[in-house]
């Protein structure tokens, strides 16, 4: 177990940008803000007072009311903490403080050499990081008499190791999957209890069963489930689609731009060939697309550059937009069909029950040759077509029976 721990320590993380692999000056910056965040007293934790021996980690603040409201669902205990991971390294006590503070003087000149030797410049430096987190974490988790933590962000690379050390010193671990195949990050887990939000996730938990070092495992719902539009659930609720295709981004040729870490599989160059792929199908079938952006397109400061980057396509006329100001979750019944590589919002829209159809171009390991996701899955463009054209003429209730879905799905129209 320990070996693997290791292994998943040396995965390329999502907390700094691509740039960062090579900057000879990274560790400097990263101890240099792990310096001043000792002396400030950062909102690291909110207590809910319930007094369940349970607390919820998760990577930021933001979204502790849902995840509050999310575990309460379908654990059915109130919480007593929620622990914010990037904020874990703060002021709590002058004592801390220079314990802390002593760890990063006396690694920072062996961590900052090594850094200029190795590939990715990051990697030891974040390791430090990760290191004082998993104490703060700890420390939070012993002065508060927390029991079970109930443990979401299992996709960091320090998850398992932190868990293994929480386990060690006698904290239940239940970690949620989120609805992201585990292929992509999670196919070592170490935990007491693995909490699924999406069924083809148990069919991949006995496909990597040797590197999942789990006691029992629960099947829950996708994470943002809560959020879902309550006509959704409605028994009677019908379908009265708008437009034919639902084109959901992923925003892969933004985090490009943005510097973030590239998967390696060609993800921007697929999803762009994709979506103009389907604009050429919806112009010779004459029907209706609508583009669903993602929440990082949606932001603000990303407002203008989407909107330009989206320009040209919306010279169609069988090219649209939806509303920016709603989430894309509004947007499902709107359209007669989903088409994205593997957005984590698609896992919610079969869980609804709606027809969906995914492009993982270029994995050939995902999904399970063998399960029914597969049979929704397009590998190259042939296949969408093919797949479009079969599956645009299905009622839901014959799409979800004739590709074997009904297990991945409880709201079926």
């Amino acid at each position: 177990m320990l070996y693997y721990c290791g292994a998943s320590i040396f995965k390329d993380s999502f907390r700094y940008s691509n740039s960062s692999i090579k900057d000879n000056l990274i560790a400097i910056r990263i101890f240099k803000t792990l310096v001043y965040s000792l002396f400030k007293k950062n909102t690291s934790y909110i207590n809910y007072k319930n007094a369940s021996s349970h607390a919820i980690f998760d990577v930021n603040i933001e979204g502790s009311e849902l995840r509050f409201n999310y575990v309460d669902k379908f654990d059915g205990v109130k919480n007593d903490l929620f622990i914010s991971k990037n904020e874990l390294i703060s002021f709590y006590n002058i004592w801390m403080t220079i314990i802390l503070l002593f760890f990063l003087i006396t690694t920072f000149i062996p961590i900052f050499i090594s850094s200029i030797f190795t590939k990715n410049k990051y990697h030891y430096s974040l390791l430090v990081r990760e290191i004082l987190e998993c104490f703060c974490l700890q420390e939070i988790l012993l002065k508060h008499k927390i029991k079970a933590v109930n443990y979401f962000c299992i996709y960091e690379r320090d998850s398992n190791i932190c868990s293994y050390i929480l386990m060690k010193n006698g904290f239940f671990i239940n970690k949620i999957s989120s609805e992201v195949p585990m292929y992509f990050f999670n196919k070592v887990i170490i935990a007491n209890q693995l909490s699924f939000c999406f069924a083809y996730q148990k069919e991949e938990f006995d496909k990597y069963k040797e590197t999942m070092f789990v006691e029992k495992t629960e099947l829950w719902a996708p994470e943002q489930i809560l959020l879902a539009p309550k006509r959704f659930f409605n028994e009677g609720h019908k379908l009265n689609p708008m437009y034919d295709i639902g084109f959901f981004s992923s925003g892969n040729w933004l985090r490009f731009k943005l510097g973030d870490i590239d998967l390696g599989h060609n993800d921007k160059e697929n999803e762009e060939y994709v979506f103009q792929e389907l604009i050429k199908y919806v112009k010779a079938k004459k029907l209706k697309l609508r583009i669903f952006t993602h929440p990082l397109e949606k932001r603000e400061e990303n407002k203008v550059l989407t909107e330009n980057y989206y320009y040209q396509s919306l010279q169609n006329v069988e090219v649209s937009m939806a509303d920016f100001n709603k989430p894309s979750i509004e947007g499902f019944d709107e359209i007669k069909i989903g088409v994205s590589l593997y957005s984590t919002l698609m896992f919610e829209r079969i869980y609804l029950g709606f027809k969906t159809i995914l492009t993982p171009f270029d994995y050939d390991q995902f999904p399970i040759k063998q399960s029914s996701l597969n049979q929704i899955c397009a590998h190259n463009i042939q296949q969408l077509y093919s797949k479009l054209d079969l599956n645009l003429k299905l009622t839901t209730a014959e799409f979800f029976e004739n590709n074997n879905l009904q297990n991945y799905s409880t709201l079926l129209h």
